[in-house]
């Protein structure tokens, strides 16, 4: 990782970091930045994609699905109206 960050950082393509609150990349996100610097492409155009991947190349999660197993709740509080 160091290594790839060196190589955008001496190409100029570091210039994309962004340091200001609420900036911040998803995880998958930097990964297909990082892999695009070098050249190489990534499909993943949101987490759903990134889950399918791992669940098609992990044997052991290949059982999980992308979906909730409960109910969501609605939580209500004393006197409140929501």
């Amino acid at each position: 990782m160091r290594l790839i960050l060196q190589r955008c950082a001496a190409e100029g393509d570091a210039g994309h970091l962004e340091e200001r609150p609420g900036a911040a990349l998803a995880g998958w996100d930097a990964i297909v930045r990082l892999a695009a610097a070098t050249g190489q492409k990534l499909a993943w155009s949101h987490a759903r994609d990134v889950f399918k991947d791992m669940t098609q190349t992990v044997a052991a999660w290949k059982d999980l699905t992308w979906q909730r197993d409960v109910r969501p709740l609605a939580l209500r509080f004393a006197g409140s109206r929501g």
